[in-house]
């Protein structure tokens, strides 16, 4: 059986009365001897002994509120129905019973009163009152006449869809705008969640709700003004914030409870949107997905997510994409969850098929239903964070008047500043980029709040820090909402300074892609879905819902003509390749050929176009041939069609979808005349990507349909290059496939080209755009991201964020240099390709990285995991192989001087040898030996590459054979690990190890010919000088050695360096200085000549990891601290850069043909940083943000996020305008 609700004798699915303001009916509730309950049942015994009195009686009352009648009772409380005559009003009052009124009970229900207090929403039931009642605790709320959830759901075991999502997106409102109060609901199930007759729903029950936890930097950026408000109120902290039970107590309804309830640990927002799905599950499906035998059962189902699926013809009745959703909210990871309950209702509400359908039938009335809920919601969440903001900005500013008549003004104006800087720099935190809170993220209003800080923290270490982050992401260029509604088509000019996007508010817009500003050049009557510019970019044709194509002249948009007229609205427009002739497509059934007009002079005759009809159905899509001699149509009726334009004979039809076919595009044309070869790709509803093939007498016979994908949801994007001859589609639920290279021409018995996956959205891909080359492509999708591909090679693709909601179209110019992404609530973005990121993500491999390597004329750069696997790639991007090794995570790495082969040492001793094709890449060979009996920790090839050497926590060094691997022997004396190995010379050896010894090998003889010992003291690692016969160590007692190596090893210097151990040394490029790194969390920088401390860089939180020179003057620094450093040391006292990583940075590399260096961290990440592209210098800093974006943040945006009032707000914002060329 599934687990009971609460365990109290009630059968599963029976609600708790005490939890709710809603009439149940009486109750069979005995037991109450006391107090209210006790004088209305003595009251109604004596009505019944002895009639009713002769005068009336005094009616019972809770406060101020009369008692009418009992709603319900449970094990906490009673509610009553009761009557406030002050308001004329029926509320619902709860009373917590005698028997419960200790101080945690009493806690509790405050706690739930000032948590329904806190918000104002018409999902969450409103609380009028609280006080107490002959010392019982009360509760006086909104009644609600009406049922629970559950209640509805038991009485419609065969419910409507659509009826029971609009329940639940009612409640999932209630959730979220209690979490963007900041509460959390902690025990959301059916039964807390209330229909009444007017059929709005609300949350209930609010009485294990606790406060958000606020993080450090929010407590630091709210802590004045909270204190300066209690400190001026004499109040103490609220119940809301005061914990009730102790740390690991477990609180909730076990069937609805997340796992982080289950362990007791802290809960969020998340909690509630796990018990929110599970809730779903359970209405969509008839039961839990969730279940057990007992509470132990049912937490190991819930950890490892053992989902109880549901009968099959309950589960047909859901559609595949409304189930993935709702089983990414019971991830039983917090951070795999959606990133906010919001984010959960936007997907929930996004249906893919029925999205389509909406924009092709009903696209205007889709859209302004969902410009209204938007609307609406942003006003909301707008009201609700306004207001707080107003409240800090307020007491802050109290704060700072008592300040003015202590101080002079001047300091005044020095400490606002400062608080408005610090507001910036708190709310920078909020939408910087952040693993696993995705929902705030827009690094391009990061970087504008970041533009706008002055004052001291301009230029210290937190905004330089900063600013270094926020740009190494794409920010965008332009960001403006002058169309009202979503953004259907955008089309650049050939020279790309000018973009032209169409949307569903009627209009055409021209943009400057250098400052963003536009005007409205076109207006229908409908909403336009179609734009297309001429090829010699002087003539734009629009689309519209009513059937409508315009003419307009690009210099002069005031001359128009209408040129066609469908019956029905517009599906597809397209110029041919002479921008000579237009091809529209409609609903109607029917394509028009209209040839372009010589004027637009009202005069100017427009000549009668062409209809092609297809019988029966609708047209969804046309194409013409790069030649313009053939159009391809498709429609719902699943057939492709291929007419003659010349004189619109209908040449092919092509049968093989099973579903209407929305998305064509064509390939090159191969041949001329009548052997010439027209191939179309066709996207489908039916999942399949199919490529059709044809000549100018008919289809071919040979190869004519051929299935280039199936996937398994509908296409909603399809897009094709002419120059590459790649073809990509995308689909419902965010997949996209790239076909590299599809021939024109069929190739007998040849295999069909591969599929490339393409993965990273979360949501449906509904616009693709190649570059003109084809080596890029472009996505857009419902997730608010875009994403640019490398078609050339396995390079992590580039992603575009900061869209609120979906992204629906992308374009780019013929230049390459822009790209523009149109949203679904008609936000513009124009992002500049060409702005410089100082690093580049190289790779993020599946594990932990535990070494890396970089070829020696900088092309790449290899690394090893801890899943056992090695990765190759370019350093300008791309991934250049990939290899298992084993199941060992590698521990170490050497490349053969020839660099085309690099060699491997694991946690369990095995060496392994990859051969590739340095030109090429590839996987090509690899070889494994067994070589030690524990771990290798360290590998060097001699100076001719023709023996390698290796170091092993087994205590013993091997040598191998670097042409045929063959073991030669091994070097045994080391009583503890063997850290390190280097060649002096082809036929010598250095050994250090842990037991504190630095040896020195005759290899051939296999002999030890000098030791040199450090007592008590363990080396770490071993450095090599460009000054011949010169190395350096890092001990574990905080010192640095120094020895010159020639026929013995002689000491030179010992520096006392560090107060920890030293984990890392290397020289600089003349070898006159050294560098140390320790876990005392400093760096020094050392003279080699006479032991002369020169620097000491102080700046990370925790131990260092690694450094090296990146150059003469600079160096980089590595820590657990989740950052690497750049040091300049030609200017004592210069700051250093912090450059943020996503977690601990193990390691880093100079690649000085580059002028760059290579990081890599624990979270697999490999990084590739040029040097030029980083900055400590704040007007350079500066300089850049001021070019990389020209948004302005709105009015709105700064009272909400600011807490400017709304003059200031709208003089900021005129004032940026101005600046950025777009005010008057």
């Amino acid at each position: 059986m599934d687990v009971e609700d609460e365990g109290k004798g009630r059968p599963s699915g029976q609600p708790d009365p005490t939890h709710r303001a809603v009439e149940a009916g009486p109750s069979a509730k005995a037991g109450v001897e006391r107090g209210i309950e006790t004088r209305r049942q003595k009251a109604a015994i004596e009505a019944a002994l002895f009639g009713e009195p002769d005068e009336e009686v005094t009616p019972i009352r809770i406060g101020r509120f009369i008692v009418v009648r009992e709603l319900g009772a449970g094990g906490m409380g009673v509610v009553y129905l009761a009557y406030d005559e002050e308001l004329d009003r029926r509320v619902a009052v709860k009373l917590l019973r005698r028997d419960h009124g200790d101080a945690e009970a009493q806690a509790r229900l405050q706690r739930e009163a000032q948590a329904m207090a806190r918000l104002n929403s018409p999902h969450v039931v409103t609380v009028h009152e609280v006080g107490t009642h002959e010392g019982q605790v009360f509760v006086a709320m909104e009644y609600v006449k009406g049922y629970s959830l559950r209640g509805w759901l038991r009485d419609n075991p065969k419910r409507d869809q659509a009826e029971l999502m609009a329940l639940f997106f009612g409640a999932g409102e209630g959730l979220a705008a209690a979490h963007e109060a900041g509460i959390v609901h902690r025990d959301f199930k059916p039964d807390n969640v209330l229909v009444g007759e007017d059929g709005r729903v609300r949350v209930a029950d609010f009485g294990l709700a606790h406060a958000l936890e606020l993080s450090s930097e929010a407590e630091q950026t709210s802590s004045i003004a909270h204190v300066v408000q209690e400190r001026r109120a004499g109040v103490s902290a609220s119940n809301l914030d005061t914990p009730l039970t102790k740390t690991g107590a477990i609180m909730g309804t076990p069937a609805y409870m997340a796992p982080e309830q289950f362990a007791g640990e802290p809960t969020d927002e998340r909690t509630d949107q796990f018990a929110f799905c599970v809730a779903l599950w359970e209405g969509l499906y008839g039961r839990r997905p969730y279940a057990g035998l007992g509470l132990a059962d049912l937490i190991v189902a819930v950890n490892h997510r053992r989902i109880t699926e549901p009968p099959p013809e309950r589960a047909r009745e859901v559609p595949s994409w409304l189930r993935e959703r709702v089983l990414r909210g019971l991830s039983p990871d917090p951070a795999d969850r959606w990133p906010s309950m919001r984010a959960l209702l936007d997907a929930l509400a996004n249906d893919p098929i029925a999205r389509r359908r909406r924009l092709l039938e009903a696209g205007l009335g889709a859209a302004a239903v969902g410009a209204v809920l938007l609307a609406s919601t942003t006003l909301a969440t707008s009201e609700l964070q306004d207001n707080a903001r107003q409240r800090y900005w307020s007491a802050l500013t109290e704060e700072l008047l008592e300040l003015e008549r202590e101080r002079s003004f001047r300091q005044v104006s020095a400490d606002a500043e400062r608080s408005r800087d610090a507001t910036r720099m708190s709310v920078f935190r909020r939408y910087r980029p952040q693993q696993g809170a995705a929902e705030r993220e827009d690094p391009t209003v990061a970087a504008a709040l970041l533009r706008e800080v002055e004052g001291e923290a301009r230029g210290g270490e937190a905004w330089v820090s900063a600013a270094n982050e926020i740009l190494n992401y794409p920010l965008s260029h332009v960001v403006a909402r002058e169309h009202d509604g979503l953004i259907t088509w955008m089309v650049f000019s050939p020279e790309g300074d000018t973009l032209y996007t169409s949307a569903f508010d009627g209009t055409v817009r021209r943009w400057s892609t250098a400052t963003g500003a536009s005007e409205r050049i076109v207006q229908h009557e409908a909403p336009i879905d179609y734009l297309a510019l001429s090829p010699d970019g002087r003539r734009l044709v629009s689309g519209s819902k009513d059937g409508e194509v315009r003419l307009w002249s690009v210099d002069e948009p005031e001359l128009s003509k209408v040129i066609a007229k469908h019956e029905l609205e517009i599906t597809d427009l397209r110029f041919d390749p002479s921008g000579a002739l237009l091809g529209t497509a409609s609903m109607d059934g029917t394509i028009k050929l209209t040839q372009m007009p010589a004027s637009l002079d009202p005069g100017a005759r427009v000549r009668p176009p062409r209809v092609l009809e297809v019988e029966p159905g609708r047209v969804f899509a046309l194409a013409f041939d790069p030649t313009g001699a053939v159009v391809f149509s498709g429609g719902d009726d699943a057939r492709v069609r291929a007419w003659r334009v010349e004189d619109g004979a209908l040449l092919a039809t092509f049968e093989g979808h099973e579903q209407p076919i929305y998305f064509l595009e064509t390939l090159a044309t191969e041949g001329a005349g009548p052997s010439a070869t027209y191939a179309v790709a066709s996207g489908s509803d039916d999942g399949t990507l199919r490529l059709w093939r044809t000549t100018s007498a008919g289809p071919l016979d040979e190869g004519g349909a051929e299935v280039l994908a199936r996937f398994g949801d509908p296409i909603s994007s399809l897009e094709t290059s002419l120059a590459s001859g790649a073809v990509a589609a995308g689909t419902v639920l965010g997949a996209i496939g790239l076909v590299r290279e599809v021939p024109t021409r069929p190739r007998g018995g040849a295999p069909s080209p591969e599929l490339e996956p393409l993965s990273g959205h979360r949501d449906g891909v509904w616009s693709l755009a190649f570059n003109t080359t084809g080596e890029r492509l472009f996505s857009g999708s419902f997730d608010g991201s875009a994403r640019e591909w490398s078609t050339a090679n396995e390079r992590a693709p580039k992603v575009y964020t900061g869209h609120p909601i979906s992204v629906f179209s992308v374009a780019t110019d013929r230049q390459g240099r822009w790209l523009a992404t149109g949203g679904y609530d008609g936000e513009l973005r124009i992002w500049d390709r060409s702005a410089e990121q100082p690093s580049v993500e190289l790779m993020r491999a599946a594990g932990r990285l535990g070494s890396m390597a970089v070829d020696p004329e900088g092309r790449w750069v290899v690394a090893g995991t801890s899943k056992g696997s090695l990765e190759r790639a370019n350093l300008d991007g791309g991934a250049l192989g990939r290899v298992v090794v084993g199941d060992a995570p590698i521990t170490a790495l050497a490349l053969a001087p020839s660099s085309a082969e690099i060699v491997a040492g694991t946690a369990m001793g095995t060496l392994a040898w990859w051969r590739f094709d340095a030109g090429e890449g590839g996987v090509g060979v690899l070889e494994r030996f067994e070589a030690h009996r524990d771990k290798v920790w360290d590998l060097a090839f001699d100076p001719a590459g023709a023996r390698l050497a290796v170091a092993s926590f087994d205590g013993r060094v091997s040598l191998w054979d670097a042409r045929d691997h063959s073991l030669e022997g091994t070097l045994e004396g080391h009583t503890d690990f063997v850290m390190r190995v280097a060649f002096v010379s082809a036929g010598r050896l250095l050994s250090a190890g842990r037991d504190g010894s630095l040896r020195l090998w005759q290899v051939d003889e296999g002999r030890e010919l000098a030791r040199d010992t450090f007592e008590g003291a363990r080396i770490n690692d071993l450095a090599r000088s460009p000054e011949p016969g010169v190395w350096a160590g890092a001990m574990d007692s905080g010192r640095v050695a120094v020895w010159r190596v020639g026929e013995t090893i002689e000491r030179v210097q010992t520096f006392s360096a560090h107060d920890n151990q030293v984990w890392s040394v290397s020289f600089d490029a003349t070898g006159e200085r050294l560098l140390s790194t320790s876990f005392d969390g400093t760096a020094k920088l050392w003279s080699v000549a006479d032991g002369e401390l020169l620097a000491s860089l102080e700046g990370h939180r925790e131990q260092l990891w690694a450094g090296a020179f990146v150059d003469e003057q600079r160096v980089v620094t590595v820590s657990d601290d989740s950052t690497a450093r750049l040091w300049s040391l030609d200017v004592p006292g210069t700051p250093s850069v912090p450059l943020p990583h996503g977690d601990a940075v193990l390691g880093v590399l100079p690649v000085r043909a580059r002028e760059a260096f290579v990081t890599h961290s624990l979270d697999g990440r490999v990084l590739s940083w040029e040097l030029a592209g980083i900055s400590g210098r704040e007007a350079a800093l500066q300089a850049r943000l001021e070019s990389a974006t020209t948004l302005c943040l709105s009015p709105a945006v700064r009272m909400r996020e600011l807490g400017e009032e709304r003059k200031q707000a709208e003089r900021e914002h005129s004032a940026c305008e101005r600046r950025q060329g777009r005010g008057p």
